[in-house]
């Protein structure tokens, strides 16, 4: 009978060691698959197009990206510029507001070679998970992807480029719900500015002149120049011209259009409002005339530039082309909203000024 009885307790022993042994089984299976299941999420591939509609694939979002100027204030944008660890150039047109967003930045690696081309042994050195660099910059493409590199093509000249590369770079930064808000940005106010100038009639929209880095270069129907002139309800004047770059004309030709207004931007090498307003050559221009000659907004980066904020540029546009149609729009408040949703500070926080 004791034998009997001790059998019975070993039995028990085993059954409840077995039992405990299962659970302790199953738990680590759900938390193996739990970690598996995250792991699973965090490396999920992502996939999207560039400016120029090439088809790209990550196996998760960027985590490390050079980038070439002026492709930094996109990032910026989408509160990326901690994912930065190679820059294109930090001597550019953007370079005021960038050293502003990430103060860091001249400790960041430069990675442009000696004639402006990428330092492909650097940026290799860096392994960026991606290289943002601009359509303008595209033959550098090949190299680049030679080296094994993923290219990301930013384009920006039109309002449709602009909002096609910042929501797409959004999904390869891993900020696609930025990017979400940034097109939704755009799109609201694009139509609320179309909306108010589509009872201005043809024959009644000023001619504007479009400036570049001296008066006597102007901007192509192919430029966001002439973008931001058309949908603020205004006539370009050298509209009729083509090309992706600045286009030579001659004096002229200026006085033949003859233009209401004229827009000299803040980054012109040569000419400002006051030596317009002052030359006998342009003193029979109506815009000359009428004092209608402008420095084109702001002194932190030009708003008329392929970049995230060109939009305000179409929204100062409006308000001095159209000043009845716009009298109610604070272009400065206006500002201040965007950069503060996009850039983390307010415009004038930053030191932005429009003149």
């Amino acid at each position: 009978m004791k034998n009997r009885s001790n059998i019975k307790k070993v039995f028990s022993l085993i059954l409840v060691f077995s039992l405990i042994m299962s659970l302790m089984v199953g738990c680590g299976s759900k938390k193996s698959e739990s970690t598996a299941t995250s792991k699973s999420t965090s490396t999920k591939k992502v996939s999207f197009k560039d400016g120029i509609n090439r088809d790209i694939e990550l196996d998760k979002p960027a985590e490390k990206i050079v980038v070439f100027s002026p492709c930094l204030n996109y990032v910026c944008a989408l509160n990326a510029q901690d994912k930065i660890v190679g820059v294109g150039t930090k001597k550019s047109i953007e370079a005021k507001l960038v050293k502003k967003l990430i103060p860091n930045i001249e400790k960041i690696p430069d990675c442009v070679g000696s004639t402006k081309t990428p330092n492909i042994e650097q940026i290799m050195s860096l392994k960026p998970d991606l290289v943002i660099i601009s359509e303008k910059s595209k033959g550098n493409l090949d190299v680049l992807e030679k080296s094994g590199l993923k290219v990301f093509v930013a384009k920006g000249e039109d309002i449709e480029g602009l909002k096609d590369t910042i929501s797409n770079l959004g999904i390869a930064l891993g900020k696609e719900d930025k990017g979400k808000e940034f097109v939704k940005y755009y799109d609201d106010n694009i139509s609320k500015i179309k909306d108010k100038v589509k009872n201005v009639k043809n024959e009644e929209k000023l001619k504007v002149y479009f400036a570049g880095s001296d008066i006597l270069n102007t901007c192509s129907k192919n430029m966001y120049q002439n973008f931001i002139i058309d949908v603020a309800g205004g006539k370009n004047v050298s509209a009729e011209l083509s090309g992706s770059r600045w286009v030579k004309v001659s004096p002229e030709q200026i006085l033949k259009w003859n233009p209401d207004v004229i827009f000299i931007p803040q980054y012109s090498k040569t000419t400002k409002v006051e030596d317009v307003l002052k030359s006998e050559k342009w003193k029979n221009i109506s815009a000359v005339k009428n004092k209608k000659v402008y420095s084109f907004p702001s002194n932190l980066i030009s708003w008329d530039y392929p970049s995230a904020q060109a939009i305000l540029g179409v929204m100062w546009t409006a308000k001095i082309i159209n000043p009845e149609v716009f009298k109610d729009m604070d272009v400065e408040k206006e500002a201040d909203n965007f950069f503060k949703e996009f850039f983390g500070k307010g415009f004038k926080e930053l030191g932005g000024k429009i003149n």
